[in-house]
């Protein structure tokens, strides 16, 4: 009998916890930015860019995940209609400045650019093809 007890016990307090996690996590989401590189050099890449933002989506639960391009904030990435908005254009050369600056307001955010450029650039995870 005291196996039982303690057994529902337990299991009272994991359901507890998980339920207090899965609240707290959804209140305070965890932040990423997902910049992709639109450059001539990388219209070839997109639809890797596309799978990438897909898996990266698909695994980062509590996440809110904001998305741009190297040349505009998109916003929200479940507010937009198609990722493809992402990729409508392809145009110029990548600007590590202008990234930094168009997006230096997310500071408490995970930032990934997606490129085929090889650019470093401070705080950021660079993903290239």
């Amino acid at each position: 009998m005291a196996f039982l007890k303690s057994f529902a016990a337990f299991v009272v307090l994991q359901i507890g916890l998980w339920g207090g996690m899965h609240f707290y996590l959804t209140a305070n989401p965890k932040k990423a930015l997902v910049v992709v590189d639109t450059s001539y050099a990388m219209k070839p890449h997109f639809s890797d860019a596309t799978k990438w933002i897909d898996d990266f989506a698909g695994g980062a639960r509590y996440t809110q995940i904001q998305v741009g391009t190297d040349k505009a904030d998109m916003g929200n990435l479940y507010d937009l209609k198609s990722k493809d908005v992402l990729f409508r254009t392809a145009f110029g050369k990548l600007s590590t400045e202008n990234v930094s600056n168009q997006y230096s307001n997310y500071y408490d955010t995970e930032k990934y650019l997606l490129t085929s450029e090889p650019v470093v650039i401070d705080g950021w995870n660079i993903v290239t093809w």
